[in-house]
């Protein structure tokens, strides 16, 4: 009997792990906490912030996306004009999300596709619906700043060139109530995304 509870053991073990291991490595999460302070003294919208810790975001493959300590913070990666369609950038599951976007889309460390995409993961780990994680999204792949590194450029230049695709917050409506009824996946929302912004 115990030899076979033992094996019983194993086998459940080597079943389980088989299991969930591809889940485990599938799981992304927020790193730490948001602790900001306002900036005082500014004009303007009075949004600026300053990260009082680092946080950071794990997505799916494992790979970190770290905002440190001291960083200013705006909400400005979310187009203001789509706030009346997906909400302001401070508001709701989604506001961990767009603390390292925000991040990511000053400093441009990795290609713009990548980062929008983190956003919606980020938003998905952050408890917002798949449907409403698909609007956000298609607000930043559409109206979100995009880059490509300038070749050859000098240090102390800018590195960049970063453009705003021009969508509107009709069109936007559009997207998200396209989104609502037809739910299809993000290939598909991309490619319906660049259509608008290019007609």
């Amino acid at each position: 009997m115990k030899r076979v509870w033992r094996l019983a053991v194993v086998v459940g073990l080597g079943s389980v792990l088989a299991l969930t291991e591809p889940a485990q490595s599938a799981t992304a999460q927020f790193i730490g906490r948001v602790v900001v302070q306002w900036v005082d003294g500014e004009k303007g919208a009075d949004r600026a912030m300053v990260l009082m810790e680092p946080f950071g975001f794990r997505d799916a493959d494992g790979r970190a996306w770290m905002v440190p300590k001291g960083t200013k913070i705006d909400g400005a990666s979310i187009p203001r004009a789509f706030w009346t369609v997906v909400g302001s950038p401070f508001t709701g599951d989604y506001r961990r999300a767009s603390v390292v976007h925000d991040h990511y889309c000053v400093t441009k460390e990795r290609p713009w596709q990548a980062v929008h995409r983190m956003f919606y993961d980020a938003v998905l780990a952050g408890g917002v619906p798949e449907a409403q994680a698909k609007v956000l999204y298609a607000a930043v792949y559409g109206g979100g700043p995009r880059w490509a590194p300038i070749a050859g450029a000098e240090p102390g230049q800018d590195q960049f060139i970063t453009v705003t695709p021009d969508l509107s917050e009709e069109e936007m409506r559009q997207l998200a109530q396209w989104i609502q009824e037809e739910d299809p996946d993000l290939a598909s929302v991309e490619r319906k995304v660049q259509e608008v912004v290019t007609q």
